[in-house]
């Protein structure tokens, strides 16, 4: 790991009935956010005692390669589709590196 690399950990919870929506839009957004340039992981994980609750973990070579990311077309469409899908509120952190 550089100690450039950005970590993002997102959050969100799917609206209740909308699961199965929900689930049919996440692959496409994993398989095409893995594609863009600095991305080194983009995956997609359910909480094992909320099944409506899910969190996106982000590993990026810099925050360059994560600004680029947040204007790219497959989160721009994610946002679409998914926006009646989710409750308000996704919460993202964006963590760096410790030098030690």
């Amino acid at each position: 790991m550089g100690a450039k690399d950005v970590w993002v950990v997102a959050s969100f919870v799917c609206k209740e009935g909308k699961r199965g929506e929900l689930l049919k839009h996440l692959p496409a957004l994993v398989e095409e956010v893995q594609k863009e340039p600095g991305c080194i992981k983009y995956d997609c994980y359910q909480d094992t005692k909320d099944p409506l609750a899910f969190t996106i973990i982000e590993h990026w070579e810099s925050q360059e390669s994560l600004d680029v990311h947040g204007q790219a077309a497959a989160i721009q469409k994610w946002r679409e589709v998914s926006g009646d899908l989710r409750e308000p509120g996704t919460k993202v952190q964006v963590l760096k590196d410790i030098d030690f």
